[in-house]
């Protein structure tokens, strides 16, 4: 009985590169499927309006409309202001900016009271300089 050679550095990274790669050409396919639904979510659309539908039942399927919203800060200070005027401080949430407990960190103070950070050790793989390599 022949032992398996060992794995090396070489092939991991060769197949890691050469897996990215498929998956990068897959996600290419992938857009493009989206782009199509889109297309068949806008022709929808316009006829559920033009035809002054709240959805459309099929033996494939229905749709529906419905909403998506978002709201977002563009006066941080103007925000803030009406926030502690209000005392409307359910308009806040309990999110922290990152790059600022890492400058606090960097100069060696102590993390705020309340606050948790942590980081996690990651693998990049990169190609070599001058694109791609044969496997």
């Amino acid at each position: 009985m022949t032992e398996p050679k060992p794995i090396t550095a070489d092939q991991v990274i060769a197949k890691y590169i050469s897996d990215r790669d498929k998956i990068a050409e897959l996600n290419k396919q992938i857009s493009g499927i989206k782009v199509l639904q889109e297309k068949r979510e806008n022709w929808l659309a316009t006829k559920m309006d033009r035809d002054q539908e709240k959805g459309v039942k099929t033996i494939h399927g229905s749709c529906n409309f419905y909403h998506l919203a978002s709201a977002t800060v563009s006066d941080a200070a103007a925000f803030r202001e009406w926030v502690i005027a209000n005392e409307a401080f359910d308009f806040f949430t309990n999110a922290v900016a990152k790059g600022a407990v890492e400058t606090r960190i960097e100069e060696g103070e102590p993390l705020p009271p309340g606050v948790n950070y942590g980081k996690t050790r990651k693998v990049k793989v990169v190609r070599p300089k001058g694109g791609k390599n044969e496997e």
